[in-house]
Formats: C-alpha cells, structure tokens, sequence
C-alpha cells in the first residue's frame, strides 16, 4: 500500500516530500543519544567541581598531592648524640630495603644547619646562636601509597628506640 506523502512527493518532483517520509537512520539516533549523554556527564562534572566544600565532610579541605604527601604518608627519624651522622646512615640503609617505603632522604647534621640558616636566615640573632652540633641527623621517609606514617610510627620507634620519629599531626590549609 503506498504512503500518502509519499506519493505526493513523487507527483511533485520536489525532494523535500521524499524525505519526509523516511524514518531517521539508526546512527543518527546513536549519535544523538552519545552526544546528550556526554553533555550530561560533563555538566554534572563541571557542577560537582565547583562544590569541593560538600564533598569534604566539615573541617576537612581539598589537598594537593603534595601536601596530603607531607601531611600524611612523611615520617622524619631524628638522630641525635656526639656523633648521630653514621647511626643516620646505617638506618637509612636499612630502610631503603624496608618496602613498606617508596622513598629515603638523609640530611646530616651539617645539612639540617645549612637548610636552618636558609630558613631563618631574615633572623640573624637565632641563626647566630645555632650551631651544626645543637641540630639532629634525620631521615625523612614517604610511606607508599595507600599508607600512612602513623601507620608505621610505631614499627619504627621500636627498630631505633633511640630516635625520635615523629609525623604530621594536622595537614595544612590549602594555598
């Protein structure tokens, strides 16, 4: 049985009337749909990252890698005595191997009061009365992802009794 308009189409000539009567392609509604479900995921994005501060319950803020690193998964093992320089390093040998690290950094005590006399260097009366003996060698450790340095805090107390290991107690405001 032949469609109407279709006919009519036909008797006219005119190419507007044939195609009014086809069904739209199978591809142009899949291309359609994408796009709209695109456009819906990116204007929910762009809505959901304008409101850091309900995704956070209160009190805590958006941190940058860096400082969720620092804030977080950094211990530092302070050595002191007469000579705290070799203890340091053998430690930071031993945890070098330990894999429940992802990174080691020493700093003796010559380096902790170079890095001191940068950081206080506008106040020359305190730098004055420091000396590279008064400061401890340290070992600054990352914990691996998906830990924390309060997580090994207390393993590492008890391997260097001696030292004192300390972490992060609060993260800092966002910049």
């Amino acid at each position: 049985m032949p469609v109407p308009w279709a006919a009519a189409g036909a008797a006219t000539g005119s190419a507007t009337g044939s195609a009014l009567g086809r069904r739209p392609s199978w591809l142009l509604v899949a291309v359609l749909l994408v796009v709209a479900v695109g456009a819906g995921f990116g204007v929910g994005a762009w809505i959901w990252a304008g409101q850091v501060e309900k995704v956070y319950p209160p009190g805590y803020h958006a941190l940058t890698p860096e400082q969720y690193d620092k804030c977080s998964r950094q211990v530092v093992v302070y050595f002191s005595g007469t000579d705290p320089d070799p203890v340091m390093r053998a430690a930071a040998a031993q945890l070098r191997d330990d894999p429940r690290f992802e990174s080691v950094r020493e700093e003796t005590r010559q380096q902790a009061y170079k890095r001191f006399k940068e950081i206080f260097a506008d106040q020359p009366d305190l730098v004055d009365t420091a000396t590279p003996d008064t400061l401890p060698a340290s070992v600054t450790l990352m914990a691996r992802k998906g830990s924390t340095g309060k997580q090994v805090q207390g393993a590492l107390r008890a391997k260097f009794p001696d030292a004192e290991v300390t972490v992060q107690n609060y993260c800092p405001e966002p910049e």
